[in-house]
């Protein structure tokens, strides 16, 4: 079995994607997410962005050249069509995703974000109020 780690923040999109390309291709992984900057640079030496795979000691960043690796790697099951004409639509729309819906993503994040800082807030206010 193959030793593999991705490298990058749960919540970001791009390592959402690659996350679930190993789930669907039911291959056991760790995540290592950056605790501080210099992670990212650790992990990613050439460009400081996540997310990168390593398997097996062979390191692959960039979600869309990570997807490709998988399925050179492990084939089974593939994660698009074996039809190039068809691969070719797939990529166009994969990459259309990412450029349309990165800001709305972002956006809903902040605002996760945003909400748990207030609860938080709600509750140490609540429980700074005297009780009677």
């Amino acid at each position: 079995m193959a030793q593999i780690t991705l490298y990058g923040p749960r919540e970001a999109p791009f390592v959402l994607k690659v996350e679930l390309a190993l789930v669907l291709k039911k291959l056991d992984f760790t995540l290592e997410v950056p605790q501080d900057p210099e992670d990212y640079r650790r992990w990613s030496p050439e460009t400081g962005l996540l997310p990168v795979i390593d398997v097996d000691g062979t390191r692959v960043h960039d979600s869309s050249a990570i997807l490709d690796f998988l399925d050179e790697r492990f084939p089974e099951p593939p994660l698009q069509s074996s039809d190039p004409k068809l691969a070719s639509s797939q990529r166009t729309l994969e990459s259309w995703a990412e450029q349309s819906f990165y800001f709305y993503w972002m956006n809903y994040l902040t605002g996760i974000r945003r909400d748990r800082v207030r609860a938080r807030a709600r509750v140490s206010r609540a429980e700074r109020r005297p009780r009677l």
